[in-house]
């Protein structure tokens, strides 16, 4: 990775986190100067970057920033006020835009917040200068003393450290020398010399090079030159002499000249770098699709083993042994490869919920309400390309959850409620899923309501929503077009939201299920299998072919007799536990032959499915086999056919078809039967 790019990765991440702290003070959730001094290191080191990089636009916003956060961090209990944090939060937007997509970030726009920053800047300035007047700064100048010190501690055991890196590189060398240099940073920027700060701020930015060179005496000899101009910096006028610490010596047996580095080889260079690295997306995923293709080249040999151990007799039996135990040596490997390849692919969910906080408090203020923002378990991990679409939908829920579900501050004081709402994000991992719950204590979802305004959409007669129950109701809020608002608005009214939110979660196996209770709130509970390109499955056998089906979705395997079997409407059915299971095969909802049964046969065995719009059963053959199989996208000829989620390759070379059980579920839903599907055709 080059320095620009680390630069542009590095301060986008700053700036999230900036940008937590900020709505969090905002929300009175982060109390204390400590969330200042946070505040105030992240800025810091993005103008210092900028400015190492040569990115004057975010050099001079990131200045603007920090000279108003300096009002703020001696205050014992720091209040930023409204206007403030509005106008912190909106350059925090715009150069996250300038980072992003530069070619979208305008020049007026910068001009106008820098423009706001001086003024502002001043202003506070005058305000801090008549409120400190004539006060004892000694605690101040002793604080500054005890950083001193830190900052020239620190500075030798650098220059330690760095003398024996030449000599001896080692992983925990590099380690030591990282940690030291961010301890640094912060002892300079918490004394308050810019000069001095921007120094330390070369220095890591002089690390980072060297370490991104491979340790190599040239860039090993910039460094301690950086390190030098610190240990200047420090001696300065500004300096109390009482903070001159005595340099440390050499340790005996420690050689002061460093050996030639020319000597030291390139195995114990590499040793010495970082046990941390940044990959490229692409490179990851063709990783992760090279271990997949191992994975179907491990089945098909265990599949040549098992056919030549029927014909045993003809072949030697230490030839045989050897082929079993490699191939379980291989297997071995290539499981603990493709759980570390997948486990490289995982993100947790802070980088989804991250613009939550922002979000919630732009919208709340354009909708007049006042909302608290409270989030559990945000480290739950899951796939980085499921993440990367959770962002959409969330946004539509969370925007759902202030502007219908919150009420105005006047009309919960009216319920005896808290004048300011809460909306909660919850997430953990069940099994192989992740579920996520968005939960806020507003009104609620008022069934009537749903039901009058689907009559005057159009999308119901009176009689058909009788004839619904109520958690089919809740379920017309995902119809494209249906909103209970009746004045649309930038923020809802369009009756496009929750339809994105099902359709987009449906795209990569999501299912979504709404709670809810009039005057305590609703919950829109979300399930995502944690991963997509790897999965264990159901295979069975369906005539003569074989199919799969995602394992987390079978809920159980039953024999019945068919007699037992009842026509209900286009489909059959039975009573299991008190509740009645429609029946399908295959041939319901694909254009295959139906499933063929002998005269004598008395049972079959049913697959009970657990899709988004609920249970069904499936009719087959037989059950083949439980396996861990690699997801295929399918062939052109079969990507607009429903029902199916992709294809895999078996061990003996055949190819099969995956069954995506939620869209199986929705057409079940829609009428039981349908052959809309001509899979026969497609196939042939």
């Amino acid at each position: 990775m080059s320095l620009q790019e680390q630069y542009l990765s590095e301060s986008i991440e700053q700036l999230e986190e900036a940008e937590r702290i900020l709505s969090s003070l905002a929300d009175g959730n982060h109390q204390g100067p400590e969330a200042i001094q946070e505040l105030f290191r992240l800025i810091h080191t993005i103008k210092g970057s900028a400015g190492y990089i040569g990115d004057g636009w975010s050099e001079d916003l990131a200045h603007g920033f920090e000279s108003i956060l300096t009002f703020f961090q001696r205050e014992e209990d720091p209040n930023l006020p409204d206007d403030i944090l509005d106008l912190l939060l909106n350059v925090i937007d715009h150069l996250r835009i300038h980072l992003v997509e530069p070619e979208k970030a305008s020049q007026e726009e910068r001009q106008r917040l820098c423009e706001s920053l001086d003024s502002l800047r001043e202003r506070t300035q005058e305000l801090v200068a008549l409120d400190t007047a004539g006060q004892n700064s000694a605690f101040e100048k002793k604080q500054q003393e005890v950083f001193q010190q830190r900052a020239h501690l620190h500075v030798q055991e650098l220059q330690l450290a760095s003398s024996k890196l030449r000599s001896m590189p080692s992983a925990e060398l590099v380690e030591k020398l990282s940690s030291h240099i961010q301890n640094l940073l912060k002892a300079c920027e918490y004394m308050g010399e810019q000069s001095l700060a921007i120094k330390a701020q070369e220095l890591a930015n002089s690390w980072l090079i060297c370490q991104e060179a491979a340790l190599t005496a040239e860039s090993l000899d910039r460094f301690q030159e950086s390190l030098a101009a610190v240990e200047k910096a420090l001696a300065g006028p500004h300096v109390s002499p009482s903070a001159v610490i005595t340099p440390v010596a050499f340790l005996p047996g420690e050689s002061e000249v460093p050996p030639d580095p020319t000597d030291i080889g390139t195995n114990q260079l590499a040793k010495a770098v970082t046990a941390s690295i940044r990959v490229r997306q692409d490179l990851l995923d063709q990783m992760v699709e090279q271990v997949g293709e191992l994975i179907v080249t491990r089945n098909t040999l265990e599949h040549i083993s098992k056919e030549l151990f029927k014909h045993a007799d003809h072949l030697p039996r230490e030839l045989l042994k050897l082929l079993r135990e490699s191939i379980g040596t291989l297997r071995h490997i290539s499981e603990n490869m493709q759980t570390q390849t997948l486990d490289m692919r995982l993100t947790n969910l802070h980088t989804v919920f991250k613009r939550v906080p922002s979000l919630i408090r732009e919208v709340a203020r354009r909708c007049e309400k006042q909302v608290r923002y409270q989030e559990y378990g945000s480290e739950t991990m899951v796939d980085r390309s499921i993440a990367e679409q959770l962002s959409e939908p969330l946004i539509h829920l969370i925007r759902n959850a202030v502007d219908h579900g919150i009420e105005t501050p006047q009309e919960r004081i009216a319920r005896g409620k808290d004048p300011k709402g809460t909306v909660s994000i919850r997430s953990r991992q069940l099994h192989d899923t992740v579920v996520i719950t968005i939960e806020d204590d507003g009104a609620g979802i008022s069934l009537e309501k749903v039901k009058r305004r689907a009559l005057e959409l159009g999308f119901f007669t009176s009689e058909q929503l009788q004839e619904k129950t109520d958690s089919e109701i809740i379920d017309l809020i995902f119809l494209p077009g249906f909103s209970t608002k009746q004045d649309i608005s930038d923020i809802s009214g369009r009756g496009v939201g929750m339809d994105v939110v099902r359709s987009t979660l449906e795209k990569f196996k999501g299912k979504i299920e709404v709670k809810t209770q009039i005057n305590q709130g609703t919950s829109f509970v979300i399930e995502l299998p944690i991963r997509t390109s790897m999965f264990s499955s159901l295979l069975f056998c369906y005539n003569e072919d074989i199919f799969a089906i995602p394992l987390h979705s079978v809920s159980e395997t039953f024999r019945v007799e068919m007699q037992q079997l009842k026509t209900i409407g286009e489909a059959r059915g039975l009573t299991l536990r008190n509740e009645i299971l429609l029946i399908y095969e295959l041939s319901d909802f694909f254009q295959l032959p139906a499933r063929r049964t002998s005269r004598d046969e008395r049972d079959a065995i049913v697959v009970v499915i657990q899709g988004s719009r609920g249970k069904f059963g499936l009719l087959i053959d037989r059950i083949q086999s439980c396996e861990e199989i690699v997801v295929k996208p399918l062939d052109s000829l079969l990507q607009d056919v429903k029902g199916l989620m992709g294809a895999s390759i078996l061990g003996d070379g055949r190819a099969i078809l995956i069954l995506d059980p939620d869209s199986l579920s929705l057409q079940r839903s829609h009428g039981g039967s349908r052959r809309s599907f001509n899979l026969e055709k497609k196939r042939a």
